[in-house]
């Protein structure tokens, strides 16, 4: 493919993404398997076992933590997205405090995480 920018003319090299995309995903459902099970199935808030997910604690776009299992919780589709109380997307700050006060090693684990993502990107926490 050719763009032109500035005047220049400039390669643009295409590289197909759907078996890389097949693999992601794959691995992805492993993954979301291995918490839920590790979880018995069951949202970690209030042990509901209607539609569980697979929440990362820090987003899974950070691909060191993609796969982290201290990085990622069971919950039900409501404590997941859609309660206005405490829900991981819904109600993100009561989700980080309830998980501070009901899965201490979790909250650590991610605050620790974070705190480096940040320092490597000049970011100094006090």
């Amino acid at each position: 493919m050719n763009l032109l920018s500035g005047g220049k003319k400039r390669e643009i090299m295409l590289i197909p993404t759907a078996k890389l995309n097949k693999e992601q995903a794959d691995l992805d459902d492993a993954f979301s398997t291995m918490i839920k099970a590790r979880d018995n199935w069951q949202c970690q808030i209030c042990g509901s076992d209607y539609k569980p997910c697979c929440h990362h604690i820090i987003p899974r776009e950070i691909k060191s933590l993609r796969y982290d299992e201290n990085n990622a919780i069971t919950l039900c589709l409501s404590h997941h997205k859609f309660n206005r109380i405490i829900s991981a997307h819904n109600a993100p700050f009561a989700f980080f405090l309830w998980l501070r006060s009901f899965r201490p090693l979790f909250f650590d684990s991610a605050v620790g995480s974070l705190s480096k993502i940040l320092s490597e990107n000049g970011i100094t926490l006090k």
